[in-house]
Order: C-alpha cells, then sequence, then structure tokens
C-alpha cells in the first residue's frame, strides 16, 4: 500500500458515522436528552444569577466550572459501545 492510499484509507476511517455511546438505543437517546437538559438548566441559572451582584458572579464561575467539566466527559469519557 502506498502512502497515499494509505493516507486515503485513514482519511476514510476518521470520516465514519460516530459510533453510539453504548448498545441501548433508549440509554443513548437519554444520554443525549440528559445532556441537552443539563445545559438548559445551566444557561438559565446563568442568565439568572446575573442580576445577583458578587453572588451571582460565583454562581456563573460555578456554572463556566460544571460546563467545562460537562465537555471533558462527553469528549473523554464515553460508555463502551457493546
Amino acid at each position: 500500500m502506498t502512502t497515499a492510499s494509505a493516507y486515503v484509507a485513514a482519511l476514510y476511517e476518521s470520516t465514519k458515522a460516530v459510533k453510539p455511546i453504548a448498545a441501548d438505543p433508549y440509554y443513548n437517546m437519554g444520554y443525549v436528552i440528559g445532556v441537552v437538559l443539563f445545559f438548559v438548566v445551566l444557561v438559565l441559572i446563568y442568565k439568572f444569577a446575573g442580576r445577583w451582584g458578587w453572588f451571582g458572579v460565583l454562581i456563573r464561575m460555578a456554572c463556566a466550572i460544571l460546563v467545562a467539566f460537562r465537555v471533558m466527559s462527553l469528549l473523554f469519557a464515553h460508555a463502551p459501545a457493546s
């Protein structure tokens, strides 16, 4: 296999559809809905906490930290698909 064809094969493999989080479709659906609801609630808290002065700043910092943790868990910690 030449270098160009190996590159094309690797590029093809990397563009395949994303694997599901788990084998159970109900688990996948619940996982995605849970993540969406998490972000909706966090955005509402973030918007509402802006009116609370210095305490709101602390709440907003906590929201930012929670978002960072959630994004890291979404990117790096998937349940094994079997």
